[in-house]
């Protein structure tokens, strides 16, 4: 079965959320975006596996972050999916604010309990 209009919603949702979570340094808001073993790879160093480890990542970045996602595609079936976006991430600490990264994330979702989650999360930047 295909994706549903609540589905791909719901999914949007879970992205923005995501950014809004890490850009407040909540890193338990910003780790129940994922599965309990859900993966984020291209954060810099070895992939952050499981939800303790991304709360952590997600705690210590620096407050003023502000990352934008944008031109979301999502697809799949039934409790699984494929997302892929781009993003922005610049800095309100400075003035004027300034861009610090630009990229593209890959996504496997799956719903879990009747809540979409990121599985796996690639970040790849622009170079």
């Amino acid at each position: 079965m295909a994706l549903t209009t609540d589905d791909i919603v719901a999914i949007q949702q879970l992205y923005t959320g995501y950014c809004h979570a890490i850009d407040e340094l909540d890193g338990e808001s910003f780790s129940n975006c994922f599965t309990p073993e859900g993966s984020l790879s291209g954060a810099g160093g070895a992939p952050l596996v499981g939800r303790e480890a991304l709360a952590k990542f997600a705690g210590r970045l620096h407050p003023g972050l502000r990352h934008v996602v944008f031109n979301v595609h999502v697809d799949g079936n039934g409790d699984d999916a494929r997302g892929r976006a781009y993003f922005a991430a610049y800095t309100v600490a400075e003035r004027p604010p300034t861009l610090l990264v630009t990229g593209r994330y890959r996504d496997t979702l799956t719903r879990a309990s009747g809540a979409w989650l990121f599985a796996e999360r690639q970040a790849t930047p622009d170079t």
